[in-house]
């Protein structure tokens, strides 16, 4: 059904909408004030700034270690919102994903999981600190997720 109204009234609907299915995805209100436009056909909505809407690209919080003394730091990767939504579903199941550098220049990428009551590592990539780490992030993402999906159907068979 074609929306009917002026852009100024559909606003609201649409803000409703999409903070309704983007919730979920912990969306971002973008700071810089950039519009946003999501074509339909043959109508084009612009959203002013603050109104979330959907988006191709997403981001997942990391903790950094920092060097020399492992200082914490909050930092968040984008990456493709499918890639996002898996890595929400490791974190809902009470992981988490760390990074940090190491001493050989390397980054370590890590998700940790509770295993026997114990935090412990249950997926790591590691590469050169570069242009190949969002590829290793999206690798790591889907081992978590695997290994996630892998300990709930081995705890239903022997639960």
């Amino acid at each position: 059904m074609p929306w009917t109204g002026s852009p100024s009234e559909r606003h609201p609907l649409i803000n409703a909408w999409a903070a309704f299915l983007l919730a979920p995805l912990r969306a971002r209100i973008p700071e810089s004030g950039v519009r946003t436009e999501i074509r339909d056909e043959q109508r084009c909505l612009t959203f002013p700034p603050g109104i979330p809407t959907m988006s191709t690209s997403m981001s997942i919080a990391f903790t950094q270690y920092l060097r020399p003394n492992g200082r914490r730091r909050d930092v968040e990767i984008e990456r493709p919102s499918e890639i996002e939504a898996m890595a929400m579903r490791f974190i809902v199941a009470g992981g988490r994903y760390e990074c940090e550098e190491l001493t050989t220049g390397d980054a370590s990428l890590t998700a940790v999981h509770e295993v026997d009551g114990e935090e412990q590592d249950v997926a790591i990539e590691i590469c050169p600190n570069g242009p190949e780490v969002p590829d290793k992030v999206d690798a790591l993402v889907r081992r978590s997720l695997a290994w996630l999906e892998n300990s709930r159907s081995h705890a239903t068979r022997h639960g």
